[in-house]
């Protein structure tokens, strides 16, 4: 039985999982786009735009009559065409958007936050509740739209500041979307080079999304790394021993001041045959 586990952003998937001669490409014939592998034909030729998921690499957004969706590899469609915009949340959750709203989407299209706001925070989602923007107000709201009460703490950090980040050598970037994609890319790999698939959980066929909850303090140090969301069979425990690994990181800043930062980092256990 073969293993495999993805986390938070899983830049670098295909590169462990999948075999590249299998991985469609978007192919443009009589003014529409298609998927293709080789000369087989994946998908009719029907998209006005097609690009690549590269936050999964298993995974294509299409564009059909201005309207955005996703399909998996095999051309099968996960989301239909229906939003003015879509972008990858983290775990198979979507941010999708509609007339300037947004809201938020699990990989079956099941809407688990209204359309109805003006940012979601790509990194938050815990307990069925995001961090929203309306009206230059960030709060968190449940599936229903309804305000969720959360300790001040634990809100992310503003427009000014930056997220604490796994390797400080990123910083070097310069370019804050470069240097979170960077940090992120590093984090996978150590993820990869050190976790194990318990035995327990491989015997019991359990697989599910565990979260590993902690804070960075403003000197970098990691505190309190706990399991917040479990699966049993010692994937919680698996996950949480590899977190308290990582060593120190680089603190998240606001206004240019080191703050201290809560972090939540999901990490999900496949098992296939």
């Amino acid at each position: 039985m073969k293993t495999i586990f993805s986390v938070f952003i899983i830049l670098l998937a295909c590169s462990y999982h999948c075999s590249a001669q299998f991985l469609p490409t978007p192919k443009f014939k009589k003014g529409k786009w298609g998927l293709v592998v080789g000369v087989q034909k994946v998908t009719d030729y029907k998209y006005d735009k097609i690009k690549l998921n590269t936050s999964t690499y298993d995974q294509f957004f299409v564009k059909l009559e201005d309207r955005w969706g996703l399909l998996d590899i095999r051309g099968n469609e996960l989301i239909p065409p229906l939003y003015e915009s879509i972008e990858y949340h983290f775990n198979d959750f979507f941010i999708v958007g509609n007339n300037n709203k947004v809201g938020l989407v699990d990989v079956q299209n099941n809407l688990l936050i209204p359309i109805q706001y003006d940012e979601i925070d790509p990194y938050v989602f815990e307990d069925g509740a995001a961090l929203v923007k309306l009206n230059e107000e960030w709060f968190y709201v449940n599936d229903k739209g309804e305000k969720v009460e959360r300790k001040e703490e634990e809100l992310s950090l503003p427009n000014n500041g930056i997220l604490p980040l796994f390797d400080p050598s990123c910083r070097e970037l310069g370019d804050k979307e470069l240097i979170v994609r960077c940090s992120e890319k590093k984090m996978f790999n150590f993820m990869a080079d050190h976790i194990r698939y318990p035995r327990k959980a491989k015997r019991r066929g359990i697989q599910g999304l565990v979260v590993i909850s902690f804070i960075i303090s403003p000197e970098g140090e990691m505190l309190e790394p706990t399991i917040s969301r479990d699966i049993g069979g010692g994937c919680g425990e698996e996950g949480l021993r590899v977190v308290k690994m990582m060593g120190d990181w680089y603190p998240a800043e606001v206004d240019g001041e080191k703050v201290a930062s809560p972090y939540y980092l999901p990490i999900r256990f496949t098992l296939e045959k």
